[in-house]
């Protein structure tokens, strides 16, 4: 395969290989370096918006049972 290949043709995969390498270099490693810090701090916002859901819920239901034993109160006997 290599030998078939002309001068346009190894200038052209050479130009390609150059290009693909400054783009991922130049282009995307800036999005690589921030994409970790973006991903953790998307993860705990969620993260404490789960806990204080979790936490409100089962604020809820403490109340509503206190609610409820206050309306029934234990019969005397």
């Amino acid at each position: 395969n290599c030998l078939r290949i002309g001068p346009r043709e190894g200038i052209r995969e050479y130009f390609l290989a150059s290009a693909e390498l400054k783009f991922n270099c130049f282009l995307l490693m800036p999005i690589m370096d921030k994409l970790p810090a973006l991903l953790r701090e998307e993860n705990e916002t969620e993260l404490r918006r789960r806990i204080k859901e979790k936490f409100r819920v089962m604020n809820e239901k403490l109340n509503s049972r206190e609610f409820a034993q206050n309306l029934n109160p234990p019969s005397l006997q």
